[in-house]
């Protein structure tokens, strides 16, 4: 049976990095401890009838089950973006995936997940915004970002179009009231072949207005998110600007 971050490929589910191999649990009790052949990799466990689908004639475990054992088999982000992924797009929320996890066999790593899923949010959109809502959580748990007194995500603010028409704009994330923070992604941004390279029109301009009812706006891509300068980026600005500035 297909698992892992195929399965939840296979059950629409973003995952973290692209799928290069293929994870594949035996029926029943049987043992595989590992073996690795051809781009695939054969898992051991429990698995019972109840745990598998079909989905286009494929035998794929069921969701939760391919998401503990992401967990499992590749960390603690890999399950984090898979989860919130499955939360936005699907629209489950923390019970939900508790509630179904009650039906995973106790093995190891299990405590774990369950944790995860409690701690995960329903408001990523992509991959990016699970990494960078993570890392600004953390670091304000470790003090790296003591000053951020409160963290809102997919925060809406009425701005006006170009034509003067009132329209919601939408921040990935807002830090103390007034700092908004984009995750870039390809939406966004305009390049040949899909290569980011600059904003949109439309994008700047919602950036401009943002700005004009006195917002700071920081946009954050992949380099910046994974190497963690936009937190230290994050606390720079956060220390000019202790005090909110947007009503």
């Amino acid at each position: 049976m297909v698992t892992g971050p195929a399965a939840l490929r296979l059950h629409g589910v973003k995952t973290l990095e692209w799928v290069t191999q293929v994870d594949l649990a035996l029926r029943g009790n049987a043992r595989a401890f590992g073996a690795v052949a051809h781009g695939r990799v054969y898992r051991s466990g429990k698995l019972g009838p109840e745990e598998i689908v079909d989905i286009g004639g494929i035998a794929v475990t069921i969701g939760i089950r391919a998401l503990f054992d992401t967990y499992r088999y590749y960390g603690r982000l890999d399950a984090l973006v898979a989860i919130e992924s499955a939360r936005h797009l699907h629209g489950f929320t923390a019970e939900d995936l508790l509630a179904r996890a009650e039906g995973l066999p106790r093995s190891k790593g299990i405590v774990g997940f369950r944790e995860l899923v409690g701690y995960s949010a329903g408001t990523s959109e992509s991959p990016l915004e699970t990494l960078g809502r993570d890392g600004i959580v953390r670091a304000i748990a470790s003090g790296a970002l003591d000053r951020v007194t409160s963290v809102e995500s997919q925060v809406e603010r009425t701005i006006r179009s170009e034509w003067g028409e009132p329209r919601r704009a939408r921040i990935d994330a807002m830090l103390n009231g007034f700092v908004g923070i984009e995750f870039d992604g390809k939406s966004k941004l305009s390049g040949k072949f899909g290569a980011p390279t600059a904003l949109t029109a439309d994008e700047r301009w919602r950036e401009k207005q943002l700005q004009n009812v006195g917002m700071v706006i920081c946009r954050f891509g992949w380099k910046e998110v994974v190497s963690g300068e936009y937190v230290r980026t994050i606390a720079g600005l956060i220390a000019r600007f202790p005090a909110p500035r947007v009503a």
